[in-house]
């Protein structure tokens, strides 16, 4: 390889490198880190997690249409073991709490997983449980949103409304 194409490879291999390292849309809020697959080493869950995307624990996409990477993660509090799930937008670069869960036994149960835009049937839409007026029977995605499950059971959908300028959540099945 010549002198120029190595400077070269170089130079592509750090900026995919740093593409890659800084692809988070905000740092780690203070006092939380990551959830990793290693962490449910031993558990009935480690399994799934392991066929699972990113085993289940951070789906990144762009959830507001604004053209820049979004992201869902699992993340565990330094001091007190608090688990919690935070969505980040490009728009405001800071992660937001959205739900909390007090032990690793109750976060093991649950996962995120990537929903490409489209149309899809509620639970309500399917005919499962008993439907007030407000839940719609489908939803249309203009963008990206993400799967919230536990394993083997119950899940939703959360998206970004543009209307309310927020998530909202629709479950999809019992």
């Amino acid at each position: 390889m010549s002198f120029s194409m190595k400077w070269l490879f170089i130079a592509m291999t750090l900026c995919v490198s740093s593409a890659w390292a800084g692809g988070r849309v905000a740092d780690l809020p203070d006092g939380w880190g990551e959830l990793r697959l290693a962490d449910f080493k031993g558990t009935e869950y480690y399994q799934l997690r392991e066929t699972k995307e990113k085993g289940s624990l951070e789906v990144d996409d762009d959830f507001d249409g604004d053209g820049r990477l979004d992201a869902a993660r699992f993340l565990v509090k330094e001091e007190g073991r608090e688990y919690a799930l935070f969505i980040s937008t490009s728009k405001d670069g800071k992660d937001h709490k959205y739900y909390s869960a007090p032990s690793f036994d109750e976060i093991a149960r649950l996962g995120i997983g990537p929903i490409p835009s489209g149309t899809y049937d509620t639970a309500c839409g399917k005919g499962y449980g008993n439907c007030d007026s407000e839940e719609p029977a489908k939803i249309v995605l203009k963008n990206p949103g993400f799967s919230f499950f536990t394993f083997e059971s119950a899940s939703s959908i959360i998206y970004w409304d543009d209307k309310h300028q927020k998530f909202e959540e629709v479950a999809t099945s019992d």
